[in-house]
């Protein structure tokens, strides 16, 4: 049974929230964070998981790992991270209430809790089974050839797709000023290092993140090789 199977009031409690900021500050995906990240969130937490307890519980902490973003955007914030701890709690809170007294135990609760306000942390030694299962199955979906398109979404006009002079060798691009879209896209690769701050750490993650690795390298690789073949590599200097 999954997460929204076993807990449907939360499961609807949780889409409404999306739905209703969604409407009242006209905006789509909260970063791509859209209740549809959420909820596969939470279906990879519940196959990746090494026990059955650990599943149900990462299941729902899946579901409400998007409480970050909901606020950033209701509090108008530059950055999820600045939103306000007890903010977030009070929203997780709430949604997990949508089920009847006592379906969360209080421990249980403040684990699932704990685990959301973490997974955008670095790896920690001293992470849960909970938090470890989450933060994998969260980057086991950005993973998923769809977040290709997500990365246009999310930047929009913020950002060139391509840095015509450099591609991926910009040397002053950086994670909070990538340059490029496609600058944005090896990033992930960090992730398959095992372990380390950012590596993916359960055995059922890593597994099913190989196809996902090496789709976006053909990709890029791809995309690089087309851009080439046009001719537009290297790219003149029109003002010299």
């Amino acid at each position: 049974m999954k997460t929204w199977e076993r807990y449907p009031n939360l499961a609807r409690a949780v889409k409404r929230t999306h739905e209703e900021v969604e409407r009242e500050f006209n905006v789509q995906a909260f970063h791509c964070h859209d209740f549809f990240h959420a909820f596969r969130v939470s279906n990879w937490a519940e196959r990746i998981a090494p026990d059955p307890e650990t599943a149900r519980k990462a299941g729902v902490a899946g579901l409400l790992h998007n409480d970050d973003r909901i606020m950033q955007i209701k509090l108008g914030l530059g950055f999820a991270d600045k939103v306000p701890t007890d903010l977030r709690v009070e929203m997780m809170i709430s949604w997990l209430d949508a089920e009847p007294t006592g379906t969360f135990l209080p421990k249980e609760e403040k684990e699932i809790i704990n685990a959301v306000l973490k997974h955008s942390n670095r790896n920690g030694p001293d992470d849960s089974l909970v938090l470890i299962t989450l933060m994998d199955a969260d980057r086991l979906v950005n993973l998923e050839a769809d977040c290709i398109i997500r990365n246009g979404q999310y930047f929009g006009n913020a950002l060139q797709v391509v840095d015509p002079v450099y591609l991926l060798d910009d040397p002053k691009a950086n994670f909070r000023d990538p340059r490029s879209i496609l600058w944005t896209m090896p990033t992930r690769f960090d992730w398959e290092q095992e372990g380390g701050f950012v590596g993916l750490r359960l055995p059922k993650a890593r597994e099913f993140a190989k196809r996902r690795f090496a789709f976006w390298r053909l990709f890029i690789q791809e995309t690089i090789e087309q851009i080439k073949e046009s001719g537009a590599v290297p790219f003149p200097d029109f003002e010299s």
